[in-house]
């Protein structure tokens, strides 16, 4: 459902119907001469359709949105999750991550989470 590229170029993350986040390797000087990602980490935290997902801008870790009402912060190098910001009432369908990778914001149908700092709680508003 979802395919998003580091902003180095050298991962991949594909969102599934299924729950799973998979996570690619790419090897840059292969990629135009048809050289093939290498699956890192299938992520499985997620129990329903993994909307949306975006690297953080440090690199190292990766946000996940699901039908499942939960939004996921995750450890690109472990694969682990870090964080759960849970309080959508509906599925998560669209994220967003601030340029300085500290702020995010979550939507679902009329309802649109910011959060100001990944280490506070999510603040809701309609």
């Amino acid at each position: 459902l979802k395919v998003g590229w580091s902003a180095d170029s050298r991962w991949l993350l594909s969102g599934h119907d299924d729950g799973r986040l998979k996570v690619w390797r790419i090897d840059p000087d292969e990629l135009h001469g048809g050289g093939d990602p290498v699956l890192v980490h299938t992520l499985t935290a997620h129990q329903r359709w993994v909307w949306d997902a975006t690297f953080r801008s440090n690199g190292k870790q990766i946000f996940s949105a699901s039908s499942d009402k939960k939004a996921l912060l995750w450890d690109l190098e472990s694969g682990s999750v870090v964080r759960e910001f849970v309080g959508h009432q509906k599925a998560i369908t669209c994220l967003a991550v601030s340029n300085d990778g500290q702020s995010h914001s979550s939507s679902t149908s009329g309802q649109l989470s910011t959060q100001q700092k990944v280490a506070q709680q999510p603040v809701l508003a309609k």
